[in-house]
């Protein structure tokens, strides 16, 4: 029979439900995304889903020439995790097309720190060692524009 008491897993369940945000929906206009990004940047496994939630060919609308710094590089990082992802490298790959085709981007990409740089050649690093679906001309192409 089964105890009336809660199980340990629920219990763990319960508390993390009150940790860790839910996902938000994906947003419809830059104010909404900016509000969701923000709170999710101490929780970075949610950011990545939610990130993957938004097609990256909406990006560039949903973002316009909004994008900071700030979140180029979360993008960046954020991307650096989804490589860990069996099916991340695909959708990396594309999302890293996106970015460097964004308003503001080769702005933003002189004022990177050392370790947003660094950020960078992690993915690529990464990146070397997986198939990005890229021929070789388009794969260095694109890499060019992060390191």
């Amino acid at each position: 029979t089964k105890s009336a008491q809660p199980s340990a897993l629920e219990d763990a369940r319960a508390i993390l439900a009150t940790i860790v945000p839910e996902l938000p929906p994906v947003p419809s206009v830059f104010g909404d995304f900016e509000v969701h990004w923000r709170s999710l940047q101490d929780h970075p496994e949610i950011m990545h889903h939610y990130l993957s939630s938004i097609d990256p060919l909406r990006l560039p609308q949903l973002l316009k020439d909004l994008m900071t710094c700030d979140m180029l590089h979360s993008f960046l990082q954020t991307t650096n995790k989804l490589l860990d992802t069996i099916t991340g490298t695909a959708q990396a790959t594309q999302l890293l097309q996106v970015l460097c085709k964004m308003p503001r981007f080769s702005l933003l990409k002189k004022f990177f720190s050392a370790e947003q740089k660094k950020t960078a050649v992690s993915i690529f690093e990464k990146m070397d060692q997986a198939t990005s679906g890229l021929s070789d001309t388009d794969y260095n192409r694109l890499k060019s524009n992060f390191v």
